[in-house]
């Protein structure tokens, strides 16, 4: 009788510790003192799976994902069948990206139960992430068949997507929003897809649909003024990036696009601000530097439009139509600005680019900036003569074509005389 009053009293103080143990951690968790409650159970000792647990829970929090792995092999190692540890061993994998480990814990999982959905669909979320996605889709159209759910649709019809199978991915999208009608990926993407299709009226015409019901929704407003950018249609294009900027958003989409349909429609002072805000966001894209310099240069800001379209042709190696048109636009900055020579200097640059007819223009611009404004007769009569020579292989082309316009001969033709002339008096200034 007394024994066992003694184990009695022993299981009872045992029993009263480890619930005091118990309570001690669970307040360090409920404040969050993580490191607090992983030092009291190495100070205690406690070497449970319980314990254990509560270690690898506090090192997720503190991040120390490598700790929490090592904890839960050794836990793994004493019972391979327990699937909280396999579960919380695949997600700290998936944490370090580790995920050929994360998937391979899931792989496991489905041998010991083949009819768990989410096992199924934590492995295809894998296979995703790590941009697998012909299997990924295996996957998530296995979980499908058991669960139709808008989350599982979505995922096959970005499979699709991401492998370019546009119109099977329409379907799952079109699929998803069938189950939730607000879904606003499923109408962002189905748009987008058009888009990637080059189907532009269709994208407006979806975007129109849904804005319907969401008005205000900024993405769709966006992907909507870019149809009518597409669409060449820059009035619409101008109207809706502005209700775009009304809603509160001025990212470098909408101050780009902005600026570019403003451009193209020969606004150039409300175009100017736009590119601006839209170059201080991204001082890399070529496109928005070349639409900013020629804002300047039509604003007669030629000092500036020659500093952007000298940084243009610095960062590019592009084709010689384009190198043609850099050149030849900061030398028309330099010429606006009375900076003669280095205008020459690059209207030369310019015509190493394009020869014969293209470079009809340019040969006059140099020949009458030293004629005119440098007084340097010698080089003139020289460019002069070039030109002549181009607009008489212009005039006999024309002549010889079944397409001819008898106005361009004879505009031709006359440029010629008033040349001969010209030539003549720059001659005569040359013998004085």
């Amino acid at each position: 009788m007394k024994a066992l009053s003694i184990f009695i009293s022993i299981f009872l103080s045992v029993n009263l510790f480890s619930q005091e143990a118990a309570q001690t951690v669970e307040s360090f968790l409920s404040r969050c003192q993580y490191q607090q409650a992983i030092d009291y159970l190495n100070q205690k000792n406690d070497t449970t799976k319980e314990a254990d647990m509560q270690r690898v829970l506090c090192y997720n929090y503190l991040h120390n994902y490598p700790k929490a792995v090592d904890i839960l092999l050794s836990l793994q190692k004493k019972d391979s069948a327990d699937v909280q540890v396999k579960i919380q061993l695949a997600s700290a994998y998936n944490q370090l990206s580790m995920l050929p480990e994360s998937i391979k814990c899931f792989d496991e999982l489905i041998k010991m139960d083949s009819t768990n959905t989410y096992f199924k669909i934590r492995k295809a979320d894998l296979l995703y992430q790590s941009n697998k996605y012909d299997l990924a889709l295996e996957e998530y159209k296995q979980a499908f068949n058991d669960n139709n759910s808008s989350y599982l649709s979505k995922q096959i019809a970005s499979c699709f997507e991401k492998t370019q199978q546009w119109d099977s991915a329409k379907i799952y999208f079109e699929y998803a929003l069938k189950i939730d009608s607000t879904d606003e990926k499923s109408k962002i993407e189905l748009i987008k897809i058009d888009i990637n299709q080059e189907k532009y009226a269709a994208a407006l015409y979806r975007s129109e649909v849904f804005l319907l019901t969401d008005t205000n929704n900024i993405q769709l407003n966006i992907l909507k003024s870019f149809c009518f950018y597409e669409l060449s249609d820059y009035t619409n294009a101008i109207a809706n990036f502005e209700r775009c900027r009304t809603l509160g958003d001025t990212s470098l989409l909408v101050n780009k696009y902005l600026g570019f349909s403003y451009f193209f429609t020969n606004k150039e002072d409300k175009a100017y601000p736009c590119l601006i805000q839209a170059f201080s966001q991204d001082t890399t894209n070529n496109s928005v530097l070349y639409a900013l310099a020629s804002v300047n240069q039509t604003l007669e800001n030629f000092p500036e439009a020659i500093r952007l379209f000298e940084k243009l042709i610095q960062r590019v190696v592009p084709t010689n139509s384009v190198l043609y048109t850099y050149y030849k636009k900061l030398a028309d900055s330099y010429h606006k600005n009375k900076d003669y020579q280095p205008a020459i200097d690059n209207y030369k640059k310019a015509l190493k680019y394009f020869s014969g007819y293209q470079n009809l223009e340019l040969l006059f611009k140099i020949a009458d900036l030293y004629d005119v404004y440098l007084h340097n007769y010698e080089m003139s009569i020289g460019y002069y003569r070039q030109y002549r020579e181009s607009l008489v292989d212009y005039m006999q082309f024309l002549e010889k074509s079944d397409s001819t316009n008898e106005n361009e001969i004879k505009s031709v033709s006359n440029k010629l005389k008033n040349l001969d002339e010209q030539i003549n008096y720059v001659e005569g200034k040359i013998k004085k």
